[in-house]
Formats: C-alpha cells, sequence, structure tokens
C-alpha cells in the first residue's frame, strides 16, 4: 500500500478507531481483546506449524491481508508484529464453531473479488493490486456498514493484535510501563507521595 496516500493508513486506521472509547469492534475481536489474547511473534501457533487452526493457504492470505492494512513503515508491519498468529488464535480460541465457520466461508471473499478483477489469489498479486482489492471490499462494507464483513472483521482483528503486540505498544503507541521497574528502596521525596492506583 503507498504508505503516503493510502485510504487504509496506518495512522488513519488508528487514529479514527479509539480501541475503548466508543469503537465497536466485531464480536470474535471483541472476545479475544477481553480475554487477553496477546500477540506473539513465537506463539505456538502457525509460525511453528504446531496447533494450527487455519490452513496453510488460509494463513498465508490472513498474513497478507494484514500486512497491507497494516504495513512495515518506519515502524514494524502486521506480520513482525506477530499480527496472523494472532488472528488465528483469536479465531480458534475465541470464535463459536459456527463463527469459525463462517470466517473461513468469509475469507473466500478476498480471492473471489482478487480472482475476478486480476485473475489471481489475493497472495499472488502485487500490492498495488492487493490494495485495490482491499478498497473494493471496505467500499462493499461501507455500503451497508450495518450487516457483517470479512474487511472489517479482519481490520479490527489486525489493528487490536497490533495494538496489544510488544511492538505495537512500544513503538507506535504511548508506552508508560505501570507500575514500571522495581524499586525495593527509595526515597519518598523523588516520587512525592504514595500513589494510589485504580
Amino acid at each position: 500500500m503507498d504508505n503516503k496516500n493510502s485510504n487504509i493508513n496506518r495512522r488513519d486506521v488508528l487514529r479514527s478507531i479509539t480501541l475503548l472509547t466508543g469503537y465497536t469492534l466485531t464480536a470474535g475481536a471483541t472476545s479475544a481483546f477481553l480475554a487477553g489474547c496477546k500477540t506473539d511473534p513465537k506463539s505456538e501457533v502457525s509460525a511453528s506449524g504446531a496447533a494450527k487452526f487455519l490452513t496453510d493457504d488460509e494463513y498465508a492470505l490472513v498474513s497478507e491481508i494484514s500486512e497491507r492494512i497494516l504495513p512495515k513503515t518506519d515502524t514494524p508491519g502486521a506480520k513482525d508484529a506477530g499480527v496472523p498468529d494472532y488472528i488465528e488464535l483469536a479465531v480458534k480460541s475465541f470464535y463459536k464453531a459456527e463463527d469459525q465457520s463462517k470466517f473461513r466461508e468469509n475469507l473466500k471473499a478476498f480471492d473471489k473479488t482478487s480472482n475476478d478483477k486480476y485473475k489471481k489469489n489475493f497472495v499472488q498479486l502485487s500490492d498495488e493490486n492487493k490494495d485495490d482489492v482491499l478498497k473494493m471490499l471496505a467500499e462493499e462494507w461501507k455500503k451497508d456498514d450495518s450487516k457483517p464483513h470479512i474487511f472489517k472483521e479482519l481490520r479490527d482483528l489486525t489493528v487490536t493484535g497490533y495494538c496489544t503486540s510488544e511492538a505495537g505498544a512500544k513503538q507506535l503507541l504511548k508506552y508508560d510501563p505501570i507500575p514500571g521497574p522495581y524499586q525495593a528502596d527509595i526515597d519518598r521525596k523523588t516520587v512525592g507521595g504514595v500513589w494510589a492506583l485504580n
């Protein structure tokens, strides 16, 4: 995706989403987020081939979609942050069986749209053509945003996975490790009083 003039620009997406203040996530993304599903590039799913839920083709597709939604720029991209593993784990662990089936079925929309326009599967396209397919599906969703759509679902999972990853937290968001490093003996004057935690 063109990093300067993109309809699905990383900073525009993250600025407009405001995950915790009124932003509505799909049911699956919400479940994963509330359950504390963490992104880990070295997780036991997908990357290592153990406990896989998605097929190799589905995983490759999810990887390419998430990377085009949040591509690598001066900060890590979705793949670097382990977002594809997060998505696989979220769908495997927090979706109901019927929602898992629906997710798999709806993933086919990316290859169908890609084949209709370019006669190739999504993962075989150039970055520019992948972006065109994403824009087409985003426009399709926006025509009736009251209905569930696979573009919105993957966008939600990608952003949630990215923002809960170490890379996203430390390099994109403002990172403040609370309660901070352990210090056994500090002078009260240096902290200005006793802190209360909510």
